[in-house]
Order: structure tokens, then C-alpha cells, then sequence
């Protein structure tokens, strides 16, 4: 089991056994409280469908049959001669796509689940040519490389926290660079992407 995994256990064993305390701490005020106005027991039963539904949470985030996963990679299967500015880059070889969250179409990663989640491009450049690239989630630019000369590869890497239904990609500055943005056997220019918690 990962450490992520373990965290994931403790964190829901200690919200069983939080959830326990105060059920078994204010037992006796619900049943003052059902005794005076609920003489049929349906707010202990309520309390008691509560604390089931929290045990069989836990058991399945246990078992791992609650958890989604989300993971993308993807690289450019060619170059891109002049790509110009504001050019928002369709990752279009797609390698890993878990969730299906990713769309090699249009380079975008919707977000499928609020969460923490960390982000990872590369780009290849021509020598003695220039680039500058961002990471951007719907307007916001979060990240951005500057990358110039010889054959050389840039990695820009975000980690942030998005909400569902939010756009991450990433595209080139507005002002444009200059020459091909190269993804090849020899260097890859790639885009990935995954849930940490």
C-alpha cells in the first residue's frame, strides 16, 4: 500500500472514531430528545443510520472500491514549426489517460474531482530558437519555462489545488518564440497530470 494509501486510512480511521466519540458522548441527550418529541425512536435510528453509512465509508475507501483516480500523459507526436503566440498546445499522443478527464483533441484537462493535483509540461526547442510556455487553468496563468538554444528541454511543474469542472492546459506566451517546438524520438514535449489528495 502506497503512503498516500495509509494516509488515506488514518484519515477515515480517525473520522470513525471521532464520529464514535460524539455518538456515544450525546446517546443520552437523543434519548432525552426522542423520549420528549419523538416517541417513535426515529431520531436514534437516524443517528445510528448515520454512523452505518460513515463504517461502510470507511470500509470502502479501506478497499479502495471509493477512491477515483485521475492521471494523464501525453507528448506531441510532431514538431511544431512556428506555432505563434497564444497557441494553445494539443497534446495529441496520449499514453495514460485515467479518469478520461484529458482530451488529446484540444490539449485540455477538465477536472473531474475538486482536489490537489500536480501538473508537469515539457518543451523541446530548435537550437539557437526561443520559447516560452504556460500553464494556465481556465484564464490563469499559474506556471510558465523560458527556453532557448541548442536542442535543449524545459520543465515547468505546478502543483495547486482546482475545483471540478476547471480547465488546465497549456499554450505558448503571447509573445511568440521563434522556430519549431520539437517533440521527437530524441526529446519529447509532453503535458501530465495527477490527483494527490
Amino acid at each position: 500500500m502506497t503512503d498516500m494509501g495509509y494516509a488515506s486510512l488514518m484519515i477515515n480511521a480517525i473520522v470513525v472514531a471521532l464520529m464514535a466519540m460524539y455518538v456515544y458522548q450525546n446517546d443520552r441527550r437523543m434519548e432525552d430528545i426522542s423520549a420528549k418529541t419523538d416517541p417513535t425512536g426515529k431520531i436514534v435510528s437516524l443517528q445510528e443510520d448515520i454512523f452505518k453509512v460513515l463504517l461502510a465509508m470507511n470500509r470502502s475507501c479501506e478497499t479502495g472500491a471509493s477512491r477515483s483516480q485521475y492521471a494523464f500523459y501525453a507528448y506531441l507526436s510532431n514538431d511544431l514549426p512556428e506555432p505563434g503566440g497564444n497557441r494553445h498546445l494539443a497534446y495529441d499522443t496520449v499514453k495514460t489517460n485515467i479518469g478520461h478527464a484529458y482530451n488529446e483533441l484540444t490539449g485540455t484537462f477538465t477536472v473531474p474531482r475538486t482536489g490537489i493535483y500536480s501538473f508537469t509540461w515539457s518543451t523541446r526547442v530548435q537550437c539557437s530558437k526561443e520559447h516560452t510556455t504556460e500553464l494556465v487553468v481556465n484564464t490563469k496563468v499559474l506556471g510558465s519555462t523560458f527556453i532557448w538554444c541548442g536542442w535543449n528541454t524545459v520543465t515547468g511543474h505546478v502543483v495547486t489545488y482546482v475545483s471540478q469542472g476547471e480547465t488546465v492546459f497549456v499554450r505558448t506566451h503571447s509573445s511568440p518564440g521563434k522556430g519549431a517546438i520539437m517533440s521527437n524520438d530524441f526529446g519529447r514535449s509532453a503535458f501530465s497530470g495527477f490527483l494527490i489528495a
